[in-house]
């Protein structure tokens, strides 16, 4: 049996498949990490406009709050409080509204703990508690309640002259 001689493969064919190649095997790790996984370098600047804080964010989608503890604020009062879920790390934390600072936050992934001093002329109601990271935002309603009542006891003068 006599074979037909086969033709050799051109040049061009041979560096596309080799590039073919070597592309699959660099972005295969990308693909398989999943579709959400993402790298971002975020900037914070200060009211100059000068670089305040860079920071690389490596996560697997926007952050999530499970939830807080506590739910209920009551004015005139400073409470720590609480934060669990996922991504919370590089977030920036927000409440609506006006009459409550927010202080000491201590930010981690899963958790972020800080203090809510409200003032005793706070807006009473719900409001929204938010975590922005540059791959999305998760927000939790927490409670503003009155005042709570006060009892004052002190010494009577009466009888005493």
């Amino acid at each position: 049996m006599l074979r037909a001689p086969v033709p050799p493969v051109p040049r061009c064919v041979l560096f596309s498949r080799f590039v073919l190649s070597t592309l699959c095997a660099l972005l295969w790790p990308l693909v398989a990490t999943g579709a959400d996984t993402r790298r971002v370098i975020d900037y914070g600047y200060d009211a100059a406009g000068h670089t305040e804080e860079v920071g690389t964010v490596v996560g697997d989608g926007g952050p999530e709050i499970v939830s807080v503890e506590p739910s209920q604020w009551w004015q005139g009062e400073e409470v720590a409080v609480r934060l669990t879920g996922l991504h919370l790390h590089a977030g920036r934390l927000s409440l609506e509204g006006s009459g409550v600072y927010l202080s000491g936050v201590d930010a981690r992934d899963a958790r972020v703990v800080f203090r809510a001093r409200v003032e005793e002329g706070a807006d009473v109601g719900s409001r929204q508690l938010s975590v922005t990271t540059t791959l999305g935002v998760a927000s939790v309603s927490v409670e503003i309640r009155p005042l709570r009542p006060s009892l004052r006891v002190g010494p009577s003068l009466a009888g005493l002259e």
